[in-house]
């Protein structure tokens, strides 16, 4: 049963769809405790109520953390882009190196002509 839960919501992209498919995954649930095996109602209600309130809680949580980290995805794209841009527009030549692989991460057209390599060779 938790497989379940845990897969729809993995799968919803949406938090509200995994809350009502888990809610009457729990009340057909509870019907099942109730009517099949003989539990009494006020025994398991109580023990229903807070699966529903976990379940719709964590999907919540992972639906709002993957927006977040997909804004900061998507404003870190554009700040790479607004960067490579205003170096591109230098009229010094730039050239960016990681300090550990000794890698060049960057360089506009100007160090480009004047080390005279290719696009793939300098950043």
């Amino acid at each position: 049963m938790i497989f379940g839960y845990t897969s729809a919501t993995l799968v919803s992209i949406n938090w509200l769809p995994t809350a009502i498919a888990c809610t009457i995954g729990q009340l057909a649930s509870l019907l099942y405790y109730t009517r099949g095996l003989g539990f009494h109602l006020q025994d398991v209600f109580l023990c229903f109520c807070a699966a529903i309130v976990v379940i719709s809680y964590s999907a919540y949580t992972c639906e709002k953390k993957m927006k977040q980290e997909f804004l900061l995805l998507k404003y870190n794209q554009q700040m790479h882009k607004d960067i490579r841009e205003v170096l591109e527009k230098l009229p010094e030549g730039i050239l960016l190196i990681n300090p550990k692989t000794q890698d060049i991460l960057l360089s506009n057209n100007l160090v480009k002509e004047l080390l005279k390599c290719a696009d793939t060779t300098c950043g």
